[in-house]
């Protein structure tokens, strides 16, 4: 039985859309968009941003050297942080009812630069939640075994009656590892399938 139901917010909740930060890097470096996506990784330093253990500068710094561009602080922050680009229509209705059966939570890979954006733009949206991690808070991130253990505890359910919907297939494996029940985000109407079935 489901005691509680733990959301992904980037493309889960609302769509993140990367290329727009090359695109912008792009425009500003001359760089073609193709090529900074080539140079760019998701590596462990992208992963210390997101545990909250590189602070803001310095992954800038980080990307200047791994994309070989100049940018100034703000052109690197302006493109960072275009990247959210909408909510997924008939979410925001849909979430409030299903708050009102079962206590909902995020788990979200995040850092403090995107925090302070998808926190301001899509707050409507969030004010159902009883609570957000955020990775750079908590210093955990997906898909560690060990952080879907400590959201669970400190949510104070058994991981096994937690519900876990994320897009990418590696934290869905995390959570699973975890023993919570998850489910794989390809689309974005499979949200809305998943919370259709949880209030009927």
């Amino acid at each position: 039985m489901t005691s509680a139901v733990l959301f992904d917010l980037g493309n889960v909740l609302f769509r993140v859309d990367f290329m727009r930060a090359f695109a912008v890097w792009s425009e500003h470096s001359g760089v073609a968009v193709d090529e900074l996506q080539r140079r760019f990784t998701v590596g462990e330093s992208f992963h210390r941003f997101e545990r909250g253990e590189l602070e803001e500068v310095r992954y800038f710094e980080h990307l200047a050297s791994e994309l070989g561009i100049a940018l100034s602080h703000e052109q690197w922050v302006y493109g960072w942080n275009s990247i959210f680009s909408g909510v997924v229509g008939g979410l925001e209705a849909r979430l409030s009812t299903l708050a009102e059966r079962l206590p909902i939570y995020a788990f979200t890979n995040t850092n403090a630069t995107h925090q302070v954006v998808w926190e301001e733009l899509y707050a409507e949206l969030l004010k159902p939640f009883r609570k957000i991690y955020v990775s750079s808070q908590i210093g955990m991130r997906k898909p560690d075994v060990d952080a879907f253990r400590w959201v669970a505890q400190d949510i104070g359910v058994a991981a096994a009656s937690v519900l876990f919907l994320d897009d990418h297939p590696d934290n869905v494996e995390g959570a699973r590892a975890a023993d919570m029940s998850a489910v794989h985000i390809e689309q974005p109407h499979q949200v809305l399938e998943v919370i259709d079935g949880l209030i009927r």
